[in-house]
């Protein structure tokens, strides 16, 4: 027996990992449910996700989270995510598998917080339409509230790559 995490193509949701994370094959325990996969899956969240699957895992580490141990239930699971990357067919959807996979998992490994940033990927998404001009949007923050300001020269157009020509010019709101 031999531990295969090879996928073909990008995948959002992949088989074996319970809640896209623990292996599992075939929904059975394997290596004591001490392997764990993070930040496997093709991904919309990036950061965010990495940072929600490693609480989870670290609390099932420590102990404070007891995954089922139920063959069905993980194979269920297993399933059900799987099963949606049969609807997966734009980016709108994809964002939208992901914010409620990134979700489900940080309540359930206790995370507080609001992670919900599908609006900001939805209006990246639009902005994106224009691909000389998309990384000029700006963007409202999920914590604070507040929208970026506007960068004072058009991101195709900023030839000088220090930190100083990008947050050191006076911005444009």
């Amino acid at each position: 027996s031999g531990i295969n995490a090879e996928y073909g193509g990008t995948q959002l949701n992949l088989p074996d990992l319970y809640r896209g994370v623990l292996w599992s094959p075939g929904g059975r325990r394997a290596a004591d449910d001490r392997l764990f996969y993070v930040g496997m899956q093709d991904q919309v969240f990036t950061f965010t996700m990495f940072q929600v699957q490693a609480r989870w895992v670290s609390r099932v580490i420590s102990r404070d989270l007891k995954p089922t141990t139920c063959p069905e239930e993980r194979r269920g699971d297993i399933e059900g995510w799987l099963a949606r990357n049969e609807t997966l067919t734009d980016a709108r959807c994809l964002i939208e598998c992901q914010t409620e996979y990134v979700l489900a998992l940080a309540e359930e490994a206790g995370y507080h917080g609001n992670l919900d940033a599908r609006d900001v990927w939805f209006a990246w998404v639009d902005n994106k339409r224009d691909v000389a001009r998309y990384r000029d949007g700006r963007y409202k923050s999920i914590v604070t509230g507040s929208l970026a300001p506007s960068h004072p020269v058009p991101w195709m157009q900023l030839l000088d790559d220090s930190i100083e020509a990008y947050i050191g010019a006076e911005t444009k709101e």
